[in-house]
């Protein structure tokens, strides 16, 4: 999951909030969840993924709704230090944001290719082009119909 906020601010919200272009199912209470992040490399080709199933509610509902999350990401990375890489990431969501009584599924799709580079062990340096899609939203909303595609030009410094 992106807990830390969305590196695509913006985009399909103006209130500029840390969490933009990223979708929250609206459980406040009665959350049970279940993630598995699996990691594998071999030489310099990683693939990590995440499964995420979450089932919870708002105070106000009686009945559980369902999130499901499924995502992969692919890269390769080269260099003398493994500092440059190149990859592939795909991620969907799933999920009932309605009622039991009035049941609103929808879905969310992201698909993003990247460069990068690690400068250092702890700045990192990537150019991203992401395609992201949202299907079956309820009519009136920001989401509904909505979809944005671009470049994204990034650094980081982790510590």
């Amino acid at each position: 999951g992106d807990r830390t906020g969305s590196r695509y601010v913006d985009v399909m919200d103006n209130t500029a909030g840390p969490f933009d272009g990223r979708f929250n199912p609206g459980f406040s209470n009665a959350v049970t969840t279940f993630m598995i992040n699996p990691f594998i490399k071999y030489d310099g080709l990683e693939f990590f993924g995440t499964y995420e199933d979450a089932n919870g509610r708002k105070w106000s509902e009686t009945d559980t709704r369902n999130a499901t999350q499924l995502a992969g990401d692919l890269l390769y990375r080269f260099g003398s230090n493994e500092n440059f890489w190149v990859g592939v990431r795909y991620d969907q969501v799933k999920a009932n944001i309605g009622t039991s009584a009035t049941p609103v599924n929808v879905t969310i799709n992201r698909i993003a290719g990247s460069l990068g580079w690690f400068l250092t062990d702890n700045i990192m340096a990537k150019a991203e082009y992401v395609d992201q899609q949202y299907k079956d939203f309820p009519i009136g909303t920001i989401d509904n119909g909505g979809q944005f595609n671009g470049v994204l030009i990034d650094a980081a410094i982790g510590f």
